[in-house]
C-alpha cells in the first residue's frame, strides 16, 4: 500500500512534489492531491502561492472528491483553502506550573479553563462599565 502511494506521487506536477520534498506539504495531503488534474494542480498551486497556505488532509479529500465529479474549479479551491483549519487557530498557551498555585490541587483542566474564561469575562464587563462609567462623568462635564 506504501508502495502504491509513492508510485501515486509521480503523478503530481514538480511545483507540488518540490513542496512535498521540501516538508511543505504532508505526503498524506499529496496523495490526495495526486489525483487532481494536471491543470488543477496548476491551479491549486497557483492559489496555494496567492493564499500562502497548504491543503489540509480533508480539505485534500475534499478537492480529490470534487475533481473526480468535475465540479473543481479555481473558485472552489479559493473557497475550500480559505477556510480555517482548527491547527491555525491563534492560541494563547500557559505554563501550567506558572498558574497551578492559583488553582484548588484538584481541578481539572477544563475546570482550570472555565474559571480563566469566566474571570476574564467578568474583568472585561468591569472594564467595559468603567469605560462607560468614565464617558458619562466626561460629557457630564462638558455641559
Amino acid at each position: 500500500m506504501t508502495i502504491q502511494r509513492y508510485i501515486r506521487l509521480t503523478n503530481l506536477i514538480p511545483k507540488v512534489l518540490d513542496m512535498v520534498d521540501e516538508g511543505k506539504i504532508a505526503f498524506t495531503i499529496a496523495v490526495e492531491l495526486s489525483y487532481l488534474t494536471e491543470e488543477q494542480q496548476y491551479e491549486l498551486y497557483e492559489v496555494m502561492d496567492i493564499e500562502q497556505c497548504t491543503p489540509s488532509l480533508s480539505q485534500a479529500n475534499r478537492m480529490k472528491r470534487m475533481s473526480q465529479s468535475e465540479s473543481l474549479d479555481m473558485d472552489a479551491m479559493f473557497s475550500i483553502l480559505e477556510q480555517e483549519k482548527p491547527n491555525q487557530r491563534e492560541q494563547i498557551k500557559l505554563r501550567t506550573d506558572s498558574v497551578a498555585k492559583y488553582f484548588p490541587e484538584d481541578y481539572t483542566p477544563k475546570q482550570k479553563t472555565d474559571l480563566i474564561e469566566r474571570l476574564l469575562k467578568e474583568w472585561y464587563e468591569k472594564q467595559e462599565s468603567e469605560k462607560k462609567q468614565s464617558s458619562d462623568s466626561s460629557r457630564g462635564r462638558a455641559r
